[in-house]
């Protein structure tokens, strides 16, 4: 796993953390934020996300904006089909 290599931690430990079963200790936080390249403030606020990112699921609004969706775009079914 190339973030466990690059955190230097095992794959393990890495998995835990992001699953919830094993707490962010201040050792991970602070070998995220060296990688990431900021500051451990920084990390721990937040702002080292691009500004388009959202504060809750960690996604751009516009991540999708390329893509056809049955919703927007795409063709919808014709007819209503009866389920028993």
């Amino acid at each position: 796993m190339p973030v466990a290599a690059a955190l230097r931690l095992a794959v393990d430990t890495v998995e835990k953390t992001i699953n919830g079963r094993r707490p962010v200790t201040t050792n991970i936080a602070f070998r995220v934020a060296s990688v990431a390249g900021v500051s451990i403030d920084d990390l721990l606020a937040g702002r080292w996300l691009s500004p388009r990112t959202c504060p809750h699921c960690g996604h751009p609004p516009d991540d999708f904006a390329d893509e056809e969706t049955v919703v927007e775009n795409g063709p919808r079914p014709g007819g209503l089909k009866l389920v028993k």
